[in-house]
C-alpha cells in the first residue's frame, strides 16, 4: 500500500488509506458474524455472568455496610453529576523509591531509639526486607 500511495497528494493519500482501513474493519466485523465468534463469546459471557455476580455479592457482604453505602452514594452522585468529586480518582500522594527508602530508614531508626527494633534477621532490618520486596515486585 505504501508504494501505491507514495506519489499521491496528501488528500488522495488520506482517502486511499481510509478506504483500506475501512475495508479491513468491515472484513473483521463480517468475519465475526460468519464464524459465529461473536455469538459464541456472548453466550460464554452470559453463562459466566452469574458466577461473577455471586462473587461480587459475596465480596460486598464481607465489607462493612456503612462503607459500602457511603461508597454507593458517592458513585451515584458522581454518575448523576460529573462536576462532583470523582470517587475513582486517586487522591493519594505518589512516593518515589528514594522517599519510601528514607521513610523506612527513619522508622527503623526511631524503633531502634525506642528499643523496639523487631529483629527479622541479624544482618537485615525489617525496612531492608520491605525494600527488597518492593524491588522483587518491580521485576
Amino acid at each position: 500500500m505504501a508504494s501505491s500511495t507514495r506519489e499521491m497528494g496528501p488528500g488522495s493519500r488520506r482517502d486511499t488509506l481510509d478506504d483500506h482501513f475501512g475495508d479491513r474493519n468491515w472484513a473483521k466485523i463480517t468475519q465475526l458474524c460468519r464464524t459465529k465468534t461473536f455469538i459464541r463469546k456472548s453466550k460464554e459471557a452470559l453463562e459466566s455472568r452469574n458466577e461473577y455476580v455471586d462473587a461480587f455479592i459475596e465480596f460486598d457482604a464481607a465489607l462493612p455496610e456503612p462503607s459500602t453505602k457511603a461508597w454507593t452514594i458517592l458513585c451515584q452522585a458522581w454518575e448523576a453529576d460529573r462536576s462532583q468529586t470523582n470517587p475513582f480518582a486517586n487522591l493519594n500522594t505518589v512516593f518515589s523509591d528514594s522517599e519510601v527508602r528514607l521513610q523506612l530508614a527513619q522508622e527503623d531508626a526511631d524503633a531502634i531509639a525506642r528499643g523496639e527494633r523487631l529483629i527479622v534477621h541479624e544482618k537485615i532490618s525489617s525496612a531492608m526486607m520491605i525494600q527488597q520486596g518492593l524491588e522483587i515486585e518491580d521485576i
